[in-house]
């Protein structure tokens, strides 16, 4: 979540400037559905400066 990263350099966090709040720590994702339903995510890469 937005909310759980940090900037490297101090400015406002964002693609390659940004990095886990130190009081956070990695989790992995799980996403539970009914079968059948639709689940539509949009993941924003914010480890990378540029696009991958």
């Amino acid at each position: 979540l937005k909310r759980d990263v940090v900037s490297i350099s101090g400015n406002a966090p964002g693609p390659g400037d940004a990095t886990l709040r130190a009081d956070k720590r990695p989790r992995p994702l799980v996403l539970r559905m009914n079968e059948g339903d639709c689940l539509e995510v949009t993941f924003t890469n914010w480890l990378a400066p540029q696009r991958v």
